[in-house]
């Protein structure tokens, strides 16, 4: 397992960076730890990074884990952007949001792809 914690900062300044990190992660391991208590600031660039780390690992059939408390910048951020309602508080509640949004953006996928 390897584990890369996420920046203070993790906005569209850096996020290139930590994506180098997590490919880099999941090359040299099939489990990888996204640790994310230490989000002080995060903008939709950030966010996009927690998704696409997900359909990263789908796509590779590895496994992303999320550790730590969600941080009060990321929980306002998730649910001002609207992809949830509610602020999560752990990692489980935060996992399953991105477990939700890759199984909607996998089936609008497959809906489009049906059409052409």
């Amino acid at each position: 397992m390897r584990v890369v914690t996420l920046p203070v900062s993790c906005t569209v300044e850096y996020v290139a960076d930590v994506r180098n990190e997590i490919l880099e992660a999941f090359q040299q391991s099939s489990t990888v730890l996204l640790s994310v208590s230490q989000i002080e600031r995060v903008d939709l660039a950030g966010i996009h990074l927690l998704y696409s780390a997900k359909r990263e690992a789908v796509r590779r059939g590895h496994r992303l884990l999320l550790s730590g408390d969600v941080p009060e910048a990321l929980g306002a951020a998730l649910v001002t952007g609207g992809f949830c309602v509610q602020v999560p508080h752990g990692a489980p509640e935060l996992e399953a949001l991105l477990l939700e949004f890759a199984g909607k953006d996998a089936a609008q996928h497959d809906r489009i792809e049906q059409k052409t």
